[in-house]
């Protein structure tokens, strides 16, 4: 992270800076670098922060759902709101974004996006917060030196000034829908307000810093509004905005990890900070474009569909100076998707969803009239579950394991069981490949969260939405959760009402794998184990 002075960011009254002032180019950690996490010395995508005068760092910590406090020099930082966990409660908070303090007050004002809400909350030994304002799309935030609130709404695209006692807010920026016009932003995401009370604002997808001036009806470019990209002229994805005493603007180029310094009235800026490539080396920045999420939504399920819908996912991904090819791809058993990713990405391990194995043979059950059998037939249903089961074990051995299985058969079993075993040999031996379907050594937990995330998306995506702007709010909230799932699933946690239940399940699966290892059982052992731990049982 970089400030850049010794006064409060965001102050309005005393940042002042020499015009050819220089930085060190090799920066210093100040709060996390520790790696992505939850622990106290750790951050996980922090957005929005607040620097005191007396250089203590408040920074919103988005996917810890927390506002964590660090002092100058300190190798941890101390939680100073929320951190009670993903909520809406008056204690919690949802992908808080931006922070401040209001020093008159002696406390903290959240953007608390996700609950779409602005909560001040005590600066010191707070246990919970005040909603101050509801209904809104916040993501920054700052204050004048008469308590006047400003607050960016990238769902209005507008810019609203809150005097102190004020609910309802003045429009100062934007407030004439999304778009390019001087007279409007589009999804707007920090905001600075000098001495004069003109309001600085980042237009991120415009890719420019437009200012307005008290009681103005439109604004003007003063960083960037030359398209997207690298160029001195242009900026890409503009956040974080200050301006000095000059009228000098200092922004962070998100898009291409550096500080741009554009001098009062000029027409392209120049790099103060990074510039250097994204990195994590101490003369690089890593602008804040998260794990990409991306939503594909298709007229069909085709192979020419899916090989469209991943070629042009590689040529943004080189537009946007970013690596294209996954280690990894979970999915579902759609067999024109499996084969297009097979051959489109190589290098990746593939795998799919766990709970899709055991549902597709619990259908082919039904599918061959094995229902009643199965429920009430000891015998048909300790080997249904068996087959459920193989998926638990390692690769090299499932087909010995199977082969085994049907050889331990009676002739009676086997007629009773013929269509189901012709499915199952049909299906998963030859249509899809074990590699494909087996989990031997992978977290049951985070295999089928992963399942239950695409499964909810889809039955939200088809939800009426009123508007396109509607629709792209709900993609939003869904990124902002798929990144809090993300974080689950590198962690290998689950959901936390199930998180016990399914650490009980994976130890008992751990145990006995042990034991088999060990040579304490053998494989049919084993396979038994396994059958009535994780197999769908009799109703």
């Amino acid at each position: 992270m970089l400030y850049l002075s010794n006064y409060p960011l965001r102050s309005p009254s005393s940042t002042n800076i020499h015009p050819n002032a220089r930085w060190q180019q090799n920066g210093i950690t100040v709060a996390g670098g520790n790696r992505q996490g939850n622990g106290i010395n750790q951050l996980s995508y922090p957005w929005g922060l607040y620097v005191d005068d007396d250089q203590t760092i408040y920074v919103a910590d988005q996917s810890n759902h927390r506002i964590v406090e660090w002092k100058r020099g300190a190798t941890s930082g101390q939680v100073v709101a929320g951190g009670n966990g993903q909520g809406s409660g008056d204690h919690q908070l949802d992908d808080p974004y931006d922070v401040i303090i209001d020093k008159e007050r002696d406390s903290l004002i959240i953007c608390d996006t996700s609950n779409g809400r602005v909560v001040r909350w005590p600066r010191r030994n707070g246990t919970s917060g005040e909603t101050i304002i509801s209904n809104i799309s916040c993501w920054g935030l700052t204050m004048d030196e008469n308590g006047s609130l400003y607050i960016t709404d990238y769902g209005e695209a507008e810019v609203r000034r809150y005097r102190r006692g004020e609910s309802q807010g003045t429009v100062v920026a934007g407030g004439n829908g999304r778009g390019n016009r001087l007279d409007q932003l589009s999804f707007p995401r920090y905001v600075f307000v000098d001495r004069d009370h003109s309001v600085y604002v980042s237009d991120r997808i415009n890719h420019r810093v437009m200012k307005w001036m008290e009681g103005a009806k439109q604004g003007i470019v003063v960083a960037g509004g030359q398209g997207e990209g690298n160029d001195l002229t242009q900026l890409s994805s503009p956040l974080g905005v200050v301006v000095d005493q000059l009228g000098t603007v200092y922004v962070a180029d998100a898009g291409n990890n550096q500080i741009m310094r554009w001098h009062k009235g000029a027409t392209q800026g120049s790099v103060i900070v990074g510039g250097n490539g994204k990195g994590e080396q101490s003369n690089q920045l890593n602008g804040p474009i998260a794990f990409p999420f991306v939503v594909g939504l298709l007229p069909n399920r085709l192979k020419g569909t899916y090989h469209f819908m991943f070629n042009e996912l590689k040529s943004i991904a080189v537009q946007m100076q970013m690596n294209c090819t996954p280690k990894s791809i979970m999915s579902g058993f759609e067999p024109c998707l499996l084969a297009v990713v097979t051959t489109d990405f190589v290098t990746a391990t593939r795998t799919s969803y766990c709970f899709h194995f055991t549902q597709a043979i619990y259908r082919a059950i039904q599918r061959v009239g094995l229902s009643t059998s199965y429920n009430n037939n000891d015998g048909v249903n300790q080997y249904c579950r068996k087959l459920m089961a193989l998926r638990l074990f390692p690769e090299a051995i499932i087909e010995n394991t199977y082969d085994e299985l049907i050889a331990t058969m009676s002739i009676n079993l086997r007629n009773v069981l013929n269509d189901l075993m012709e499915y199952f040999q049909e299906e998963w031996f030859l249509k899809v490949s074990i590699s494909q379907w087996y989990v031997h050594g992978m977290n049951m937990r985070t295999n089928n969260n992963a399942e239950a995330f695409h499964s909810r998306f889809n039955h939200r995506v088809q939800v009426n939405h009123p508007n396109i702007w509607s629709f792209i709010q709900f993609l939003q909230g869904e990124e902002n959760s798929f990144h809090h799932m993300r974080i689950q699933f590198s962690a290998g946690l689950g959901p936390r009402p199930k998180q016990a239940k399914a650490i009980a399940i994976q130890r008992r699966i751990d145990n006995l794998g042990k034991r088999y290892y060990d040579c304490a059982i053998n494989a049919m052992e084993y396979f038994d184990g396994l059958s009535f731990i994780v197999a769908k049982r009799k109703k």
